[in-house]
């Protein structure tokens, strides 16, 4: 199930909502500054990582008792990071594609080639006429 899908089932009906409300009020009671939908992800994660084929009921209970230091790892970062975390990967690019520069397609060599062998062809010749 993907994580998504797992959210939804574990959070979807008034019995979930209330079992998220418990988890943030918990978070928000040791001075944790969160937003309801990382702590929503983060407790979907982890319960999806600890999942051991139990109810959703036993599933709901297990994870409003876990200790809110196990969800922080779980938590993901704000979308703030998140373009910074994109921009500095796009500067890493533009920096590896400046030392190993990607070789282009020149047609130049293929016209020296080319002459280099027309003249080749036509020296023969000249001497073959003398």
């Amino acid at each position: 199930m993907d994580l998504s899908d797992y959210e939804e089932w574990l959070f979807d009906d008034e019995m979930g909502k209330r079992c998220l409300a418990r988890i943030i009020a918990k978070t928000k009671a040791q001075e944790y500054d969160y937003k309801p939908w990382q702590i929503s992800i983060a407790a979907s994660a982890w319960s999806k990582d600890n999942y051991n084929q139990t109810s959703l009921e036993d599933t709901r209970y297990i994870v409003e008792r876990v200790r809110i230091k196990e969800l922080l790892n779980y938590i993901p970062v704000s979308p703030d990071n998140i373009t910074t975390v994109i921009d500095s990967l796009k500067r890493a690019e533009e920096i590896r594609n400046k030392n190993n520069p990607v070789i282009e397609k020149d047609n130049k060599h293929w016209m020296i080639l080319g002459g280099i062998a027309g003249v080749s062809v036509l020296i023969p010749y000249f001497f073959k006429k003398r």
